[in-house]
């Protein structure tokens, strides 16, 4: 087990200790395949790799379904490689609009991130880039770095959901 991984459990633990259900909704662990597959040739950074291989993100779908809004990290859903790739698609999909200009998008998003949490019904969002560094991107903002590494997140998380907040921000 990698000490991200250990890290992920500890965050799991004071998730369950808070009285989150979380662990019932995340999906089974998906291998560097599938995480490959979803996102297509964009540049991973292996902490996302490892973050996926521990579990392959929540059951979003079936947590509304059932009237939660458990989250792993404070604020943010944990998506599936799949969603990530959804995700990557409509950010590529806006840079082919040709009303869009490139270097707007630019600041808006980058071509290296992977987008591992979501704010709930939002385009916000906490995407890793390729240097394995955690953004806040909030739309229509150019995105700003609040971590140096998926770990930092969860170290952070797991302050924030002791304390009892609601939110990571």
């Amino acid at each position: 087990m990698t000490a991200l991984q250990v890290a992920l459990d500890s965050l799991l633990g004071a998730c369950l200790r808070r009285g989150s259900r979380i662990g019932d909704y995340l999906l089974p662990p998906a291998d560097q395949e599938r995480v490959a597959r979803s996102v297509g040739s964009h540049d991973v950074h292996p902490s996302v790799f490892e973050l996926y291989e521990w579990h392959g993100g929540s059951d979003i779908d079936r947590l509304r379904a059932d009237g939660r809004w458990d989250t792993l990290i404070p604020g943010f859903d944990f998506v599936s490689p799949e969603d990530a790739r959804d995700e990557i698609d409509r950010y590529k999909g806006f840079r082919a609009d040709p009303l869009n200009p490139p270097q707007a998008l630019d600041d808006i998003w980058r071509l290296d991130f992977c987008p591992v949490f979501r704010l709930d019904g939002a385009a916000d969002m906490l995407p890793v880039d390729g240097s394995g560094q955690v953004w806040l991107m909030v739309w229509g903002a150019p995105p700003e770095l609040v971590f140096p590494s998926i770990e930092a997140l969860i170290q952070a998380s797991v302050g924030v959901v002791e304390s009892g907040a609601n939110s990571l921000f």
